[in-house]
């Protein structure tokens, strides 16, 4: 099963670092979060360029090795164009989208292939129909990947989801364009790369959960608790990246609460790290403003920095695992 599971970890986990261009149209109307990244703005940022290179690559070099020598299916990249993550509080009705010019059909047929060849047995583990000119595979009734003629691959936990997601996409179900969902907040800016969106997500959350841990005493806990949905923002504008976090407050007579809240935050940060020039330096560039009901969070930081900071963090966790490596290693005796 190892091949099946690179085939399709590396297919779906691949799109969410290199996608492309929101469409509303792909989006059921009723979607109540929303993740997406374009990786035609990601590639030309010098931080996009960075996390692809030194990340993405690094992420997929061994799944591209196993699915070439296995299958002879070459995963190529930057032949995913987008991916869309969309769904309610429940885990069964999330759906991705991932359109890509690679022959997923081809990879995946090698892999269960393999697998059979392998194990020895009469019929592969996941079953496959076709109907409709869409491949439709299926895992023990838990995962449900489907293949559209139209190169869109839809993944999901149950087939009820994936028949919706084909229906809004077929245009048989309205889709999130004729929907007033996320609509009330500012227009994003044009060159963002990352959009994350979320309605009502209080009901995904309860008491016992970990960002409500501390109660009033927990500012994130306290900012939930008084937000209705919530959007954030990521992209590069010329030298600067900028984030954008905008929250939507339940009622008018709060937004002022959580506008101090917020600032509370970021001058607390400040304080307890009053010695690490990263943090100060991102807390003064942190603007805090309202607009009607909404309360809007913005961050610009000069790319070269964050990138810099970034790399910091990549080599340290790369020191970190060697040094996990090394003190976990079978202890060797001398011979005698």
């Amino acid at each position: 099963m190892k091949i099946f599971a690179y085939s399709l970890s590396a297919l779906i986990l691949g799109g969410t670092v290199l996608a492309g261009p929101l469409q509303k149209e792909d989006v059921a109307a009723d979607a109540k979060w929303l993740l997406h990244l374009d990786v035609d703005k990601l590639r030309s940022t010098s931080a996009g360029d960075f996390l692809i290179r030194e990340i993405a690559d690094k992420v997929f070099a061994e799944p591209k090795a196993v699915m070439k020598q296995d299958t002879g299916f070459d995963l190529d990249l930057t032949k995913i164009r987008s991916v869309t993550a969309y769904g309610d509080y429940s885990a069964s009705n999330s759906v991705l989208l991932l359109k890509t010019d690679l022959d997923v059909e081809k990879a995946l047929d090698g892999a269960l292939a393999r697998i059979v060849k392998e194990a020895k047995v009469e019929s592969s583990p996941v079953g496959k129909t076709v109907q409709d000119g869409i491949a439709t595979y299926t895992l023990r009734d838990r995962a449900v990947l489907s293949l559209r003629p139209d190169k869109i691959t839809i993944f999901s936990q149950s087939a009820a989801a994936n028949r919706k997601a084909d229906d809004v996409l077929s245009g048989r179900s309205p889709n999130l364009s004729s929907s007033p969902a996320f609509a009330e907040f500012p227009d994003a800016p044009k060159t963002f790369f990352f959009l994350g969106a979320a309605e009502a997500f209080n009901a995904g959350l309860d008491s016992t959960s970990e960002a409500f841990e501390g109660g009033q005493n927990n500012p994130k806990a306290r900012i939930l608790k008084m937000t209705d949905s919530g959007r954030i923002v990521l992209g590069q504008e010329g030298e600067q990246l900028f984030l954008r976090v905008s929250l939507k407050a339940k009622t008018s007579e709060v937004v002022t609460q959580m506008q101090q809240v917020i600032q509370g935050m970021i001058a607390l940060a400040s304080l307890s790290q009053s010695g690490n020039e990263d943090i100060q330096a991102l807390t003064d560039a942190a603007k805090v403003s309202t607009a009607g009901n909404i309360v809007n969070l913005s961050l610009s930081f000069p790319a070269e920095k964050a990138l810099l900071m970034l790399k910091k963090q990549v080599e340290q966790r790369a020191r970190d695992h060697e040094l996990f490596r090394g003190t976990n290693a079978p202890s060797k005796t001398k011979e005698k």
